[in-house]
């Protein structure tokens, strides 16, 4: 799954259309576009993390580190 496949699937459990994300997040609305159809493959670090905020997902998850979102571990907990 691409970066702009999770940004699609996300938006769309929200309910979100694309400007409604651009809303959220402050990203415009050709990036978030061309992201979603492949047109672009990376963005800037403060794009996605506005993106993940709005979405309400880990950038870790958005950047493709899991392949599901989930909470983060917690190393030493006793």
């Amino acid at each position: 799954m691409t970066l702009g496949d999770r940004v699609q699937l996300w938006r769309a459990k929200k309910g979100w259309g694309l400007r409604e994300l651009a809303r959220h997040s402050g990203v415009d609305v050709s990036l978030i576009s061309r992201l979603e159809s492949g047109d672009r493959q990376t963005i800037s670090l403060d794009a996605a993390m506005k993106l993940a905020r709005a979405l309400g997902i880990s950038l870790d998850y958005l950047s493709g580190m899991y392949e599901e979102e989930r909470e983060p571990e917690t190393a030493g907990v006793a």
